[in-house]
């Protein structure tokens, strides 16, 4: 379903008629309440209480989201993780034989550089904006080692990494050997420390029970002012711009970037398409042209009428 962070977009798909979760208003019970909407704290102004989207809000749906993808694992469904700005350009799902499918791994994600103490040993992290995960049992149990990591942290990204970070270190807790290869094209493993922005090989790791992939820069990319026109043409499937090409924040506000700057990084890259009127449609009106906004965006889903 649809979750809404803040009083705004909640109003404004009401009118629409189209209900969400309102996780700054109501309680969305789970099944585990560590993991519960309940926990999320509004914004705080003197003696007042702003409905408002925050970092620590996001921070507490991320934790969330890691309890609904192990409940989803368990009932037998692979998933997949794909953020609203990482627009699909190419279909990863084409008849299972995708960028995101199993036949890559048992986890196909896209190349991030934090946590960063991750990154600093493999030379780049799982980027949970685009992600595959297959249920099998010991992915469910590298994702509740994760949720718990993540609760500590609050960050999935961060559960998630040093749940497979401490899993390929195994018994020897002082080991940072790599553990990923590059996958050359005729199948053959070439170990070797990652290099996030230059490596154009997917890179594969066996850890424990899992396979694991990352995919190149170039196929899903976040520094997306790295790229040439013939990356564009030929390599991008998925274009995961960062909204301030990866150049490193003073805060983590700054580096998660708000609306306006994540907005201005689809306009930039070409990505974005709507047009201005889409918030003017009536609501008899709104999910026809939501339909064939996305048709016309991303010509090779079928969605129904």
């Amino acid at each position: 379903g649809v979750i809404c962070l803040d009083e705004e977009i909640d109003a404004f798909l009401l009118r629409k008629d189209i209900r969400c979760y309102s996780m700054w208003k109501y309680n969305n019970k789970l099944s585990n309440s560590k993991f519960s909407a309940s926990s999320l704290t509004p914004i705080s102004s003197g003696n007042s209480i702003s409905p408002r989207l925050s970092v620590k809000s996001v921070q507490k749906l991320w934790i969330i989201r890691l309890g609904h993808l192990r409940q989803l694992l368990q009932a037998g469904l692979d998933v997949v993780f794909s953020d609203t700005d990482a627009i699909w350009l190419k279909n990863p799902l084409s008849d299972g034989t995708g960028l995101l499918s199993s036949r890559m791994g048992d986890i196909v994600a896209s190349r991030g550089k934090y946590p960063w103490r991750v990154a600093n040993d493999w030379g780049a992290t799982l980027c949970l904006g685009l992600a595959y995960f297959r249920s099998t049992s010991y992915v469910i149990r590298l994702v509740r080692t994760a949720e718990n990591k993540a609760l500590k942290e609050q960050d999935d990204q961060v559960g998630m990494n040093l749940a497979l970070y401490d899993a390929a270190k195994g018994e020897n807790k002082n080991s940072k050997g790599t553990v990923f290869a590059l996958l050359d094209s005729t199948g053959g493993l070439e170990e070797s420390k990652l290099d996030f922005l230059e490596d154009r090989k997917a890179a594969v790791a066996t850890i424990k029970d899992a396979r694991v992939m990352l995919v190149p820069h170039q196929v899903v990319p976040r520094c997306c002012n790295k790229l040439t026109d013939d990356d564009w043409r030929s390599i991008v499937q998925i274009a995961h711009c960062h909204p301030t090409d990866c150049v490193v924040a003073r805060t983590k506000e700054e580096n998660w970037g708000n609306f306006e700057k994540r907005s201005q990084a689809q306009q930039k890259y070409k990505l974005w398409c709507m047009d201005s009127s889409w918030e003017d449609l009536e609501k008899d009106q709104f999910h026809s042209w939501l339909v064939n906004a996305a048709a016309n965006c991303f010509s090779f889903l079928s969605l129904p009428s």
